[in-house]
Order: structure tokens, then sequence, then C-alpha cells
């Protein structure tokens, strides 16, 4: 079928000042054409002088457009597009309903390789590969009110210097839509994120990423998170000296063991990065690894999602690590909120001071200074994920303010809803982001979400120390597992550190290892060596291997930072030491040996087994009533020890420490039941099933006629008060009826164990 596009109008407003026409008097002139006809939008930007605004009628342009010139492009009402290529300095590209071509070369969303770009407000969803890419030459980009739907691989790909990501949405990405599932390369690597960040300088703030799903036919297996990055090549150069503040990451579900979905995963060495006032619910917090350092978490609201649930992890060889004043609640699979590969990491990691909350498990590591620990957070309303705290939380301080997720970008338009089951709405102070999309709307022009309010916090200067390192230029070896089995690979990283600042050119590695314990191989360059650098690769197999490389076409290389990768593999039981020595090469061609630090691994035919910790404290048991259920653990000198809200249901688990209690079981109109236990470590204390009273309005412990007066004075209030006691939303005869059941009861009803 042949495809047409109708003419449209195309309205050209441009702007310029003409030069000064003496050196005393200077005059500027505003020039507005008449309205162009034009048969694309194409034709419309090659026609525009520089510095134009250029406002497209409404219309479908199956075209992707090249920029090459500094333009302000305005979408007026909805304009659908297959994309734009930016490659000027100075273009900005405002509230259009962007999709992509559909063969794989180049098929972005939006793709920008220059400075100072502006994306606003625009629709990008159903692209081939990412919706938005800043490329590795990009710089000083705003990128801000976006939403970016069933996108596939991320929503946004972040390279270059200095950009500022702000108020967008992120949801559904898919991992393998049609084309990619078709082509044998990329049906082997796809992936499906929200942010892919690379480059320096960079700001994340106020961001959304949800409902990112796991098992599907377009998303099979996806590795997902909702910031993430990793070692690579030019133009993907290490991430350092980023923040992130106030973003939402929501990713609620299970899937398989080995692909939990986080919100960060920080490989390939990043630096220098700050997590505040982010708001999460997912089933992992953030892997920390390959030499990653100088990363600091704090004031972070951090829920996890499902009984696999853990936190933070520091794999081998991370360092000055800082993580306090965060609320860290229901990471639930045993690991807990913080995790330690390696006790050097616990040398120089700065932590306490958070809140940390389980239900069923206790967490693997134990309390830090200054933890509030094993205390309900008392969030507003947990289930409907409005995480403020209550004005008695025990973790007052702590955790991410504010906590409602952002408002969502003001673009809408004509929209197949995805498949997938959305989040429940985040509550908070702000409208939340609608679960699904209205199907008639049509994307919005120009108008900008209002960034959230900014609590200043500053961020904590760390004080331990990395690992000591020789003064002067130095190599460290450093790999990711302390121990290995026979027939199990790890990651050996090789950084570079000291680099003057007028650069080397070129550097030789000699790396030896046991040849009886471990195989090494699989090279991969990093990111410090500037663009298409040259390399070469000598493996005698017989326990070293050297490697060199070296910048090209008079570039240096003064970059600290990981220089490359190698896979590390057990062969048989025993220790190696793992040691890259280096020579360096400056201007004049000679070599010069440097500091080496080494690494070493052990070897094992099978896995130590490691002794079980007995389990925590349980109490179990269901109490009834019309209304939300807390059981309350008290100390014997009645200051409260732990709390819980019961299930829908009534039933509840609660984790405690051992000792003996005071547990009373209340509902708001309800009488109270109360008894006495002793909770010993492995075990599990049940008590009997037991139903409140309904009638107590006024909580003084009596159903009596002040409570029916009660119901009178509030007679036919449609609202939820302690007079509704059928939990329906109207006072009416239905509440005096089950207050008059029990009329005259008094007192705390005591609770039986079996």
């Amino acid at each position: 079928m042949k495809r047409t596009t109708r003419k449209l109008m195309v309205n050209i407003l441009v702007a310029f000042v003409l030069a000064l026409e003496s050196f005393f008097n200077a005059q500027a002139r505003s020039v507005t054409p008449a309205m162009a006809d034009s048969q694309s939008i194409q034709q419309a930007v090659d026609a525009a002088q520089s510095g134009a605004t250029v406002v497209i009628a409404a219309g479908n342009y199956q075209e992707q457009v090249t920029i090459s010139k500094p333009l302000t492009l305005k979408a007026d009402g909805v304009v659908n597009t297959l994309g734009f290529v930016i490659r000027a300095d100075n273009v900005t590209i405002d509230g259009f309903d962007i999709t992509s071509p559909r063969a794989i070369n180049n098929s972005f969303g939006i793709r920008a390789y220059n400075a100072n770009c502006k994306i606003l407000n625009n629709y990008i969803h159903d692209t081939v590969l990412d919706g938005i890419l800043l490329d590795g030459s990009s710089s000083g980009c705003l990128v801000k009110g976006n939403l970016l739907e069933r996108v596939s691989q991320s929503g946004m790909e972040v390279r270059g210097t200095n950009h500022v990501i702000e108020g967008n949405e992120v949801a559904a990405t898919i991992q393998l839509p049609p084309e990619l599932a078709a082509d044998s390369y990329w049906s082997g690597v796809a992936d499906a994120d929200g942010f892919r960040f690379f480059g320096s300088g960079h700001v994340f703030r106020g961001n959304y990423v949800h409902d990112i799903v796991y098992g599907t036919a377009q998303n099979p297996d996806p590795h997902i998170d909702c910031f993430q990055t990793w070692q690579d090549s030019a133009p993907r150069l290490t991430a350092h000296d980023i923040r992130f503040e106030n973003n939402y990451c929501f990713l609620s579900w299970e899937g398989a063991k080995d692909y939990p979905g986080k919100v960060w995963q920080l490989g390939g060495g990043p630096y220098n990065l700050t997590m505040i006032g982010n708001v999460a619910r997912t089933r992992m917090t953030a892997i920390v690894m390959n030499g990653a350092h100088d990363v600091v978490f704090k004031n972070n609201t951090f829920i996890g999602s499902g009984a696999q649930a853990w936190g933070v992890q520091l794999d081998k060889g991370t360092y000055n690590i800082g993580i306090t004043d965060n609320i860290f609640a229901l990471q639930e699979n045993g690991a807990g909120h913080v995790k330690v590969i390696n006790s050097a990491t616990n040398s120089t990691l700065t932590i306490g001071h958070n809140c940390v909350y389980t239900a069923t498990r206790l967490p693997a590591r134990k309390a830090d200074p200054k933890d509030v620990w094993g205390l309900d957070p008392l969030f507003v309303d947990l289930l409907n994920d409005d995480f403020h705290l209550q004005s008695n939380s025990p973790c007052a301080g702590m955790g991410a303010y504010p906590s409602s997720p952002p408002a969502a970008p003001t673009v809408t338009a004509t929209i197949v809803p995805a498949t997938v089951t959305p989040s429940p709405t985040p509550v908070g102070t702000q409208t939340g982001v609608p679960s699904t999309v209205t199907p008639t709307a049509i994307i919005a022009t120009g108008t900008t979400p209002t960034p959230l309010p900014q609590t200043p916090i500053v961020t904590p200067t760390l004080t331990a120390i990395p690992p000591t390192l020789p003064a002067g230029i130095s190599v460290l070896t450093s790999i990711d597992r302390d121990t290995l089995l026979v027939g199990e690979s790890g990651l050996a990283s090789v950084s570079l550190n000291g680099l003057p600042s007028e650069g080397i050119t070129g550097v030789e590695f000699t790396c030896s290892y046991a040849p009886d314990q471990v195989s090494a191989g699989n090279v991969q360059i990093g990111g410090i060596f500037g663009d298409d650098p040259a390399s070469a690769y000598n493996n005698s197999q017989t326990g070293s291997f050297i490697y060199a490389v070296a910048a090209s076409n008079g570039r240096v290389i003064n970059t600290n930072g990981v220089a490359f990768t190698f896979s590390v593999t057990g062969l048989q039981s025993g220790s190696s030491s793992v040691e890259c020595q280096a020579k360096i090469s400056r201007a004049n061609y000679s070599l010069e040996s440097i500091a080496s630090i080494p690494d070493s691994l052990t070897v094992a035919l099978f896995s130590e087994p490691t002794a079980t910790p007995l389990p925590a404290p349980m109490l179990t048991g269901q109490v009834i009533a019309m209304k939300p259920v807390t059981i309350s653990l008290f100390n014997p000198d009645m200051t409260l020890a732990a709390t819980a809200m019961a299930n829908p249901d009534g039933s509840f688990n609660l984790i405690a420490p051992a000792g003996s209690f005071i547990v009373v079981a209340s509902a708001e109109g309800h009488l109270s039941a109360q008894t006495n236990v002793t909770l010993l470590d492995g075990a599990t204390t049940t008590i009997d099933p037991i139903t409140l009273p309904a009638g107590d309005i006024d909580n003084n412990n009596v159903i009596d006629q002040y409570d029916a007066l009660t119901v009178g004075m509030n007679y036919n209030v449609a609202a939820s008060l302690p007079a509704d006691l059928s939990n329906d939303g109207l006072i009416n005869v239905k509440d005096l009826e089950m207050l008059a059941e029990n009329y005259r009861m008094a007192g705390l009803l005591t609770w039986q164990q079996p």
C-alpha cells in the first residue's frame, strides 16, 4: 500500500540579530516570514535559518529528521514522527510523538551527538532500540518531562558529560521487539533497563521507572535494572561524578534466581557516585562491583519486593562506600540490607544510622552504630506505596524526602495499552502516576512538570582510606571473588592509578598466575584509553600473558581507572597469586616500570559448609476485626519492642528478639486483647485465634451508651471514622447493631496460647 502524507502547514518563526550598524548604535530586528507550506519536517528544518523556532502542525510525518543547525522544534498538536538525529549544538525538540524506523541501524527515538540540546515533553514509544541516546560527544543537555514507553533496551542511554536527566518516566521497556528477536546478534545480548549511564558530571533527578517485566514473549530473560553502567570501550566511558536524587524505581516481580530486578548495577569501576533521596520497591537494591569506589547511599528508602529480596551487595575490590540515614524495609531473603563479599571492603565502609526492618528473617549483618533495628518504620500506607513516615515513626530523619512519586510527565497520546500488570499508583502529596493509559488523549505541548521539592542534604565526606597505593603511578589487580570452585570463573580487573596530567602514550602489562590452579583469558579493554586505541595480546598459556595498549592519533592516557579485565577459571584446588606488572611509555618511547599490587584467590573442590545460625523468634496468630489490626510487642517496662500490621485475613507473623513480652492486639473501634509470651531463638510461638469485639468507639475499654451516642452524632456520615465499625464508609444502623452485640463488655480480653 502506498503511504501518503497529507500536506500540512509548518510555521517558521525566525528571530535574528543584525550586525552592529555602528560602534555606538546597534539595532536588533526580529523578522517573522509569512507561513510557508512544506511536505516534510526535514524540508522545514533545511529551510530554516540558524536560531529559528519551527512550529510543526499536527500530522503524521513518517520520517526521521536530521538537524544540523541550532533550531527549536515545537509540536502544535499531535505530531507523529520517526524520531530525530541531532548533529548541532543548541537544538530543542519539544512535544512530539516519536517512534523509530524499523531497521535496526540508528533506530533510536532521539539520538544527540552535540552540546546543549533540550529534549522536552515528548512521548517516545515502540522503538527498535533505546528511546533516547545521548552519544559520547554530547554535553550539557537537558532531558526533561518525557514519557518513554515500550522502547527497547533502555528508556535512555546517557554518555558524554554534564547532562541533566529530570522528571522523565520509563515504563515497560522491551527486551526483544520483533526486529531484534530475528537478528542473530541482538537476540543474544538484548536487555531491558530504565536508564544506562556512562561518562561524567550527570544529574538524574525525579525520574520514575516501573513495570519492566520478566518471562514474557518479548521479555524472556532480561537482566533488569533501573540504572546500570558497566565496563566498555569508547564512547561508553567509565561513569564518575554522577548524582542520583529523588528518583523512583518500582520493579515488582520475583523473576529467575540469577536475574533480580535492581535499582542500580554499578559495574566497570565507577566512582564518585551519590545516591540521595531515592525511593525503590525492588527485589534487590544495588550491586557495587569491579573496583567501584567513593559511592554514597544516603537518605534513601528501599523496600524489598518478595520473599527473596535483599539490599546492597558490595563485591570484592570496592572501597570507600558510604551507607547512612537510609530505610531498608522487608529485605527478607536472609542476606538482609547490606551484604559485603570481602572483609577488606569493611575496613573502608562508612555505615550506620540506618533504619533496618524485616518481618520474617533477620539480616545476616548485625546492627551498625546508631541503627534503628527491627522496628516498623510506620509508613503512611505501605500497601499503596506511600512511604512518608507517620509522626510517631522510630525512623524519623531517615529515608527519602519527599517520598511520593513524581507527577506523570505532561505528555499523553493515543496509546495501545502495554501488556503488563501496572504497579499500584504510589500515593503522596502529588498526583500519582496513573496505572492505566487513556487511549483517546492527545499529545500536549510545551508544559514542563513541576520538579520535586528537594530537601537540602549535605553529602557525607567519607573518612575511610582505600587500599594503600604506592606513591606515583601504579597498577592494581583486583579479583571479584576470594574463592572459586573448580570449573568456576571470576573477573580480574586491572586498574592504573596516579597517572600524570600530561599523560602517557602506551602501557605494557605482564600478568602472571599459577597455571596449575587457574587459567586466564577473555581480555576486555577498559574505557580509559580513549577512542580507537591500538592493542596487542600474547598468551603463552604457561602462567602469564602480555597485553599492550597504545593511544592512537596523538592522544595520551591520563585518566585513572580500569585498564582491562580478564577472566580467571579454577582448574584444581590450591591458591594462586594473580599480579599484573606494567611498564609505561611516555612521549620519548622509553619504557618505565611502575609499582604493582597483586591479588590472590583460592580454588576449592567444593564449597565449605557454613554454620546456619538459629533464626530469630517468630510470633504468629490470627486476630479477627472489621478494621486493620495492629500487633504490638511490649517489654516488661512497657516500652515498645516491635510492632506489625496483621494481614487482611487477620493472620500475622512478627519477628522479634528473644525474651519475655506483653503482646497486645488492637483495632480502631474495638476492644483490645492481651497476653504474655516468652520467645526463644529458632522457635515459633503461636497464639490462639481471637475476635476483637466491635463497639469501643471512644477507646476507653468499655462498650456503652457513649459509644452508641457517637454513632448517632455521625449517623449517615460517609467517612472512615471510628464509628464506622463495619468499615464500609457509611455510619448507620449496621454499625449500631455491631455495637449492640457487645454492649456492656469492658476491659482487655485475655488472649490464650494453645
